[in-house]
């Protein structure tokens, strides 16, 4: 139980740096965290943060977690987003109008057209069922190779 509390703890207080870093450069812009949820900003912009995405994976000593940061507009378009996995080093990141990155090389998507030759990595099909999407978790998964990662639910 302590080293549930621990982490815990450790997610809550990378947050609140987060958090604390960002409402200083950007006063006016509006919070929303994993931990301690949202707070109004007057600029129309929010931040998302979640400071361990992936805690079972951290938890189990297993590289695949992340630091996730995005921002949005006020029509909720994405501006920004972040993804940083700390334990590999690398960095995924785009911005609205400058192409996506992965560390200094440019990101794109895989030229791979046909489904049965595409790789599917997932960390929880779980989520599809909960969203009303397991027709097109079946679809996708019965079509395509799996690459299960990290810790799944």
């Amino acid at each position: 139980m302590r080293a549930v509390l621990d982490i815990l703890y450790a997610k809550m207080e990378r947050e609140h740096e987060s958090h604390g870093r960002l409402q200083r450069a950007f006063p006016d812009d509006g919070f929303v965290g994993e931990e301690f949820g949202a707070s109004a900003g007057t600029s129309g912009r929010t931040w998302f943060i979640d400071p361990i995405d992936g805690t079972k994976s951290f938890v189990a000593g297993v590289p695949l977690y992340g630091v996730l940061l995005g921002l949005q507009d006020a029509a909720g378009a994405s501006l920004v987003g972040v993804v940083y996995l700390p334990a590999l080093d690398d960095m995924v990141f785009a911005g609205r109008g400058e192409g996506a990155w992965w560390n200094d090389r440019p990101a794109h998507v895989s030229s791979v057209s046909d489904m049965p030759a595409a790789t599917l990595c997932y960390t929880s099909s779980t989520s599809f069922a909960r969203h009303g999407r397991q027709q097109a978790w079946q679809a996708l998964s019965g079509s395509a190779r799996l690459a299960p990662i990290g810790i799944t639910d």
